[in-house]
């Protein structure tokens, strides 16, 4: 729960620069690094339903934050509208959804241009 973290620890964010991934499990260490966040702050998160319809209503209104299964389909990613069928449920990649249309959901990855 990532917004409530930040939330509770007064919506400071850290930039990647001062702070990089590395994957660990420890204590978080972003209050020892400037604060990023310089014209926001993240005061407040919302729960939504757990169904197309609810991420829908949510993003005509803002962004949304998205986990999902990443199957050898995603690395094999080159462009256009996919459509996965074969997960399993094992979620471990998060996106933020910025936008829909009737066919699909737009989504931002972190992964950067490389990454699908």
């Amino acid at each position: 729960n990532a917004y409530y973290y930040f939330v509770y620890n007064g919506g400071r964010l850290v930039e990647t620069a001062d702070y990089p991934y590395e994957a660990d499990v420890e204590s978080c260490k972003a209050s020892s690094n400037p604060n990023a966040a310089i014209a926001y702050k993240i005061d407040g998160a919302t729960r939504i339903g757990y169904n197309e319809a609810a991420n829908i209503v949510a993003l005509a209104t803002g962004s949304l934050s998205i986990a999902f299964e990443v199957t050898s389909k995603f690395h094999q990613y080159r462009g256009g509208i996919m459509r996965e069928t074969t997960c399993t449920g094992r979620i471990i990649h998060g996106v933020t959804g910025v936008g829909f249309t009737a066919d699909y959901v737009l989504v931002k990855n972190s992964w950067g241009s490389g990454g699908g």
